[in-house]
């Protein structure tokens, strides 16, 4: 009888699929029927077995939906990138189509429109949003030093666990409730930017940050010490739809041993997501482990995670941008993306060029995989051996500190170096040479700097690294090393030095295209015009620029990205329009964030070109495509530990 209804429901089930459904698809069928229904009947006693039955079945029928919604967005998402990508390397990189592609990873110098416009520049303008806005709301609520000094970690924490729960935070010190509002507010904005780029991140309460696992402290304690510390601090939720929990836990431990987080069951609406690489899923991917409450969850941060909440929180914020910026520019799987790109040209040299050419182009594609978008996707800086990459970066820093002690004497040739950049947007020399010196020696610790600097992602680095490194609670070896050089650069004055020039040079460039604002495009110098237009920014977006308001400090004017909130909507509906977009509510504040971004882009990258500092075209040169933790990775990353700032003047 049991198996005569067994077959009935299969007949009912390949019917509603229109199709027969394999013996692993009807299995995960019930065992998800099965699991969901449990849990409903759980939660709610007064349901009945078919109440709960029909309810798991409207849940997992909106699942499928969900998924075929995801799938559907995400296939017009990469359509539309891949046009615009293809477009650009059979235009305007036609004769160096190689070119093309690596400056879509890292941004070229040649004078060609969008050269500088690439996933590398995207993710900077992003990691430099969030960073400056969170550091600017630190220093705004007066929480620097309560946030730095770590004893304050397991209140936030729980102050974080309760507030996206709806729990009371009652008894807690006000500090820790504004700090933990601060981080979730940023840790929102990088989810919705993830998400409008491709990603489906769902909000899940109690969430605190991007759980942390370290390697060697995991590896050293082995399973068994492991799972019975962590067991206690985990909430049921985790366990949900496990059969086996020993089998999991061991499969949670492998993965975090190994280096590899193992999500041992996706949700359903994961289905939307296709390929291996695909940066979107990996993204949206739901946590394994769920703890139980924010102290709970800090004491295993403590014990097994980089012991400090705060480099949780920034590296939460860095992983984002890089997941976003990847997915703005190469889509929602960016590997397959490159590789579409590359076939595509391929193709067209099989029918216009010589075999010699179409073999040369793949070669170079080939080395920008190895090396350029290995370093772009973050790949390339995970270790072959985790012990050996951290002794050597140890042996690194102690080097640093043994032979930098009278750096900053030797930096003031940075000077006539950011006077170089600013004469090739088209500034006067001689007074970007005295501007840049009297920079350097400048606080800027008015409010209305402070909001400027902020604004275009330049807000205090160093504040960054004190909030991580200060009283850290890493007791690793490579913890104290990062601490100790952070104390050394700080009293050598190499901190002050950089930090000032970053400042300085930032409010030069700003304050430039203020200058400039009341000149249509072409009317601009034809420096100005040139640099402007290799990071795409041409006649329509600087008409949008230039009839922002700008912010006003001590009597000069500065161009910020903050300006873009002035401009009213009909302004942007019109820019949209001109790109061949419909005009919507939700094209216009895309438009209007892509613009922000544009203009905070563009100010980053000069800035980094006036400070020289390596960014990941200069790393994917240097590190020729080797990773840490081996022999060759190593003997690289000691030979070019002091030719980072000579390789990007080359480069730049």
């Amino acid at each position: 009888m049991a198996n005569e209804f067994l077959t009935q429901c299969e007949i009912a089930v390949n019917t509603a699929a229109g199709r027969k459904l394999s013996e692993q698809e009807m299995e995960s069928l019930v065992r998800d029927m099965n699991d969901t229904t449990n849990r409903i009947l759980a939660g709610n006693e007064a349901l009945s077995l078919e109440e709960a039955a029909l309810r798991a079945a409207d849940e997992l029928t909106n699942a499928d939906k969900l998924a075929k919604v995801i799938e559907a967005r995400n296939k017009a998402l990469n359509t539309r990138i891949a046009a615009q990508r293809l477009s650009d390397l059979r235009t305007t990189w036609k004769d160096r189509p190689d070119i093309g592609l690596e400056a879509i990873l890292v941004g070229r110098n040649d004078a060609r429109t969008g050269s500088r416009r690439s996933v590398a520049s995207e993710v900077a303008q992003l990691r430099g949003k969030y960073h400056a806005g969170i550091n600017y709301d630190f220093d705004k609520a007066g929480l620097v030093k309560f946030i730095s000094s770590g004893s304050n970690d397991r209140e936030i924490a729980d102050a974080m666990w309760r507030i996206g729960r709806g729990q009371s935070t009652d008894g807690m010190t006000k500090q820790s409730v504004d700090a933990a509002n601060i981080i979730m507010k940023w840790q929102e904005s990088a989810r919705i930017d993830e998400n409008r780029a491709g990603a489906w991140i769902r909000k899940v309460p109690g969430y605190i940050v991007r759980q942390s696992h370290d390697i060697l402290k995991i590896r050293s304690a082995g399973y068994e010490a492991w799972r019975d510390s962590i067991l206690p601090r985990l909430d049921d939720v985790t366990f949900e739809g496990v059969a086996d929990r020993e089998q999991f836990m061991r499969n949670v431990y492998n993965g975090l041993a190994s280096g590899v987080h193992l999500t041992t069951e996706k949700p359903d609406w994961m289905n939307g997501f296709k390929g291996s690489q695909n940066a979107a899923k990996r993204a949206s991917q739901e946590r394994v482990l769920h703890f139980k409450d924010g102290i709970s969850w800090h004491e295993y941060n403590q014990q097994f995670g980089t012991g400090s909440l705060r480099e949780a929180v920034f590296g939460g914020l860095n992983s984002a941008a890089r997941t976003t910026g990847m997915m703005r520019v190469l889509g929602t799987n960016p590997q397959n993306m490159f590789n579409y790109l590359a076939e595509s040209i391929s193709h067209d040299l099989s029918k216009s060029g010589t075999p010699a050419a179409q073999a040369d182009f793949s070669e170079k594609v080939r080395k920008l995989k190895k090396n350029t978008l290995t370093q772009v996707d973050g790949s390339l800086n995970i270790p072959g051996s985790v012990g050996w990459a951290n002794a050597s970066a140890n042996i690194r820093g102690w080097l640093r500190m043994s032979q930098l002690g009278g750096a900053v004497i030797s930096s003031f040739n940075d000077v006539p170096i950011s006077a170089t950049e600013m004469r090739y947007q088209g500034q006067n020399f001689m007074g970007a040479l005295l501007g840049a010196m009297k920079g350097r020696f400048s606080r800027f610790n008015s409010a209305e700097e402070k909001e400027i600097l902020s604004s275009i992602g330049v807000y205090s680095d160093t504040m960054t690294q004190e909030i991580i490194r200060r009283m850290s609670g890493d007791d690793s070896l490579s913890g104290k090393m990062g601490r100790a050089q952070q104390i050394f650069f700080k009293y050598n004055l190499m901190n002050f030095w950089t930090e000032s020039g970053r400042n300085s040079n930032a409010m030069m460039i700003t304050n430039w295209l203020a200058k400039n604002a009341e000149f249509p495009y072409a009317n601009l110098t034809e420096d100005l015009r040139r640099v402007l237009d290799i990071h795409g920014i041409g006649d329509a977006e600087w008409n949008i620029y230039r009839g922002m308001d700008m912010a006003d400090s001590e009597g000069r004017k500065f161009m910020t990205t903050s300006g873009i909130r002035s401009v009213p909507d009909d302004v942007i509906a019109s820019y949209v329009e001109s790109k061949g977009i419909k005009v919507t509510d939700r094209s216009i504040a895309d438009a209007r964030d892509s613009l922000e971004g544009q203009l905070r882009g563009y100010i980053l990258d000069r800035l980094n070109i006036a400070m020289s500092e390596p960014g990941d075209r200069t790393q994917a040169l240097m590190k020729f495509g080797t990773v840490p933790g081996t022999v060759a990775g190593e003997a690289v990353r000691f030979a070019g530990q002091y030719k980072s700032f000579t390789a990007s003047f080359l480069q730049n």
